[in-house]
Protein backbone atom coordinates (compact mmCIF):
# COMPACT_ATOMS: atom_id res chain seq x y z
CA UNK A 1 0.00 0.00 0.00
CA UNK A 2 1.27 3.32 -1.18
CA UNK A 3 0.91 6.49 1.43
CA UNK A 4 1.75 10.38 1.43
CA UNK A 5 3.54 11.06 4.65
CA UNK A 6 1.87 14.11 6.30
CA UNK A 7 3.82 14.80 9.54
CA UNK A 8 7.39 14.95 10.30
CA UNK A 9 8.69 12.43 13.09
CA UNK A 10 11.82 10.84 14.64
CA UNK A 11 11.32 8.15 12.21
CA UNK A 12 13.25 9.78 9.68
CA UNK A 13 10.34 10.32 7.11
CA UNK A 14 9.58 13.18 5.19
CA UNK A 15 6.60 14.86 4.40
CA UNK A 16 5.16 15.11 1.33
CA UNK A 17 6.96 12.04 0.08
CA UNK A 18 4.98 9.09 -0.86
CA UNK A 19 6.11 5.66 0.73
CA UNK A 20 5.61 1.55 0.29
CA UNK A 21 3.97 0.36 3.48
CA UNK A 22 2.60 -2.74 5.14
CA UNK A 23 -0.40 -2.79 7.28
CA UNK A 24 0.63 -3.77 10.58
CA UNK A 25 -1.66 -7.44 11.20
CA UNK A 26 -0.37 -8.93 14.33
CA UNK A 27 -2.47 -7.67 17.05
CA UNK A 28 0.41 -7.32 19.71
CA UNK A 29 1.69 -5.20 17.17
CA UNK A 30 -1.11 -3.32 16.23
CA UNK A 31 -1.67 -2.06 19.64
CA UNK A 32 1.63 0.25 18.74
CA UNK A 33 1.81 0.76 15.31
CA UNK A 34 -0.44 1.49 12.13
CA UNK A 35 2.30 0.20 9.50
CA UNK A 36 5.52 -1.18 8.65
CA UNK A 37 7.59 1.23 7.09
CA UNK A 38 11.13 1.10 5.22
CA UNK A 39 12.36 4.78 6.46
CA UNK A 40 14.80 7.05 4.50
CA UNK A 41 17.84 5.52 6.29
CA UNK A 42 16.54 1.63 5.25
CA UNK A 43 15.62 0.81 8.17
CA UNK A 44 12.26 -0.97 8.50
CA UNK A 45 10.40 -0.20 11.51
CA UNK A 46 6.77 0.55 12.94
CA UNK A 47 5.08 3.34 12.58
CA UNK A 48 1.63 4.95 14.03
CA UNK A 49 -1.07 5.73 11.45
CA UNK A 50 -1.32 9.68 11.85
CA UNK A 51 1.85 9.84 9.83
CA UNK A 52 0.38 9.05 7.19
CA UNK A 53 -2.93 9.81 4.49
CA UNK A 54 -3.89 7.24 1.80
CA UNK A 55 -3.09 8.60 -1.56
CA UNK A 56 -7.10 8.66 -2.53
CA UNK A 57 -8.06 10.70 -0.17
CA UNK A 58 -5.20 13.36 -1.12
CA UNK A 59 -6.54 12.59 -4.74
CA UNK A 60 -10.17 13.64 -3.79
CA UNK A 61 -9.47 16.28 -1.88
CA UNK A 62 -7.82 18.13 -4.67
CA UNK A 63 -10.35 17.15 -7.05
CA UNK A 64 -12.77 18.78 -4.66
CA UNK A 65 -10.82 21.89 -4.40
CA UNK A 66 -10.66 21.86 -8.28
CA UNK A 67 -14.53 21.55 -8.49
CA UNK A 68 -14.70 18.57 -10.09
Amino acid sequence: MKLLCIKESGYFLTPGKIYDVEVVVDPYDRDLFSYWVFNDKGVRHGVEGLFFVELSKVRNEKLEALGI
